[in-house]
């Protein structure tokens, strides 16, 4: 029923699309195909589309602007580039991206910016930060590396073919990171890392984005 809705919305050539979760009871290879089809028509089509989903795949592959909602209220609009590299809140941030990104308690300490519960210390940015924050690293913004200036002990591994998806327990912290392919490392074993500084996101405790 579901399939048969689209073809016949498509078929009309409205001047615009309402969809409500018009692929969320397709399966998963249906779906993937259907977002690219949905795009192509859009495109060449010249046509709006109105698109409620919770999907974030489909959200960021399909839309050219995205509205946020959070309980009736809108939080966020912006491109797909907006939403995931500056997302407004923490919520938003949360929303995006997977895995999730990894959101550590951080505190200002003489002139650096300090984790807290590990030995992670950061050149502190030019920006105003209050005395405890919330600091945002997204997986793919921690870079595993030989010579990394941080170090870790790998406790679990997930493994997807394409990439692998590495928890690094950091003190009390646990973080998250993602690498392409498969990775050479073993469980329990020290692993060293970077941390991309100019990815960093920062969030006062009310959730809302501080720089």
């Amino acid at each position: 029923m579901q399939r048969v809705s689209i073809g016949r919305a498509i078929v009309r050539r409205p001047r615009i699309y309402l969809m409500d979760e018009p692929l969320s009871n397709l399966d998963a290879k249906l779906r993937e195909s259907l977002r690219v089809e949905l795009k192509h028509i859009q495109k060449t089509q010249n046509s709006t589309t109105l698109f409620v989903t919770h999907d974030q795949v489909e959200a960021l592959t399909m839309a050219d602007r995205i509205g946020v909602l959070n309980k009736g209220r809108l939080i966020q609009i912006g491109t797909p580039e907006d939403i995931y590299d500056r997302p407004a809140t923490i919520f938003v941030a949360q929303l995006v991206g997977t895995p999730r990104i990894n959101l550590l308690p951080s505190r200002t300490e003489n002139g650096s910016l300090a984790i807290d519960g590990s030995n992670v210390s950061l050149p502190r940015p030019d920006v105003e930060l209050p005395p405890a924050f919330l600091t945002g690293m997204r997986p793919e913004h921690i870079i595993p590396s030989k010579q990394g200036v941080f170090a870790g002990t790998l406790v679990l591994m997930e493994p997807l073919g394409v990439e692998t998806i590495l928890h690094i327990e950091v003190g009390e912290q646990n973080l998250v990171c993602i690498i392409p392919g498969i990775a050479p490392f073993e469980i329990h074993q020290e692993i060293r890392f970077d941390i991309s500084l100019e990815h960093l996101h920062f969030f006062g405790k009310g959730g809302t984005r501080i720089a």
